[in-house]
């Protein structure tokens, strides 16, 4: 369910961006953004609560409005000026988790680590600002200074990092392993099947 009311709305984002250790710059007054305001693109921006987690939100940035430009919004969207085939990264697909647990030996026990506000760790460039600004009244303005869950390359960008963090564990030894953007599986073999596993892995 979407927020009902403008103050809904007002409550829940002053209660995400004035946090001490908020990665968005906010709120900003208008006159603070004249020098980008000419080049400013349009987006939908939502506040929705999580499921199942009490307090907890989400933000709905839709860098795919508008599908196709009409009047209103004559600009193209910020997705469809991006290829997100340019950004290639690695997943542990579900085929891919299937392949690798049938291939594990008996008793071998797995770990799930989530990455706990994944997309943050992803600083955007600042003359990338212009396209992730935030209008949260008449007058205020907030930018997300970091990657974003609905801007097509952001899990791409977000999938070089774990890529680097995944070849750092293999190469000393904790491994196997695979990952689906922030969920990082790893498996624990008993100490019985190591050679085996490893003679068949490296065969």
């Amino acid at each position: 369910m979407f927020w009902s009311s403008q103050s809904s709305f007002n409550r829940q984002y002053k209660q995400k961006f004035t946090k001490a250790d908020t990665w968005d710059l906010s709120p900003l007054p208008t006159l603070n953004f004249a020098f980008v305001h000419s080049n400013l693109l349009h987006y939908p921006f939502s506040i929705i609560p999580k499921t199942g987690r009490i307090g907890k939100i989400h933000l709905l940035q839709n860098f795919s409005f508008p599908h196709t430009p009409f009047p209103a919004f004559p600009h193209p969207s910020i997705n469809s000026c991006v290829n997100s085939d340019d950004f290639p990264c690695t997943w542990g697909t579900f085929d891919t988790i299937t392949l690798l647990m049938s291939r594990l030996p008996p008793r071998t026990q797995a770990a799930v680590w989530d990455v706990a506000e994944e997309y943050c760790s992803v600083p955007l460039h600042p003359l990338q600002w212009p396209t992730v600004v935030a209008r949260v009244s008449e007058n205020s303005f907030c930018i997300d200074t970091c990657a974003c869950f609905g801007a097509a390359p952001a899990s791409r960008g977000y999938g070089h990092i774990t890529d680097t963090g995944t070849n750092i564990f293999c190469a000393n030894g904790i491994d196997p392993m695979s990952k689906w953007v922030d969920d990082h599986v790893f498996f624990r073999l008993e100490q019985e099947f190591l050679n085996s596993y490893n003679a068949k892995c490296f065969a």
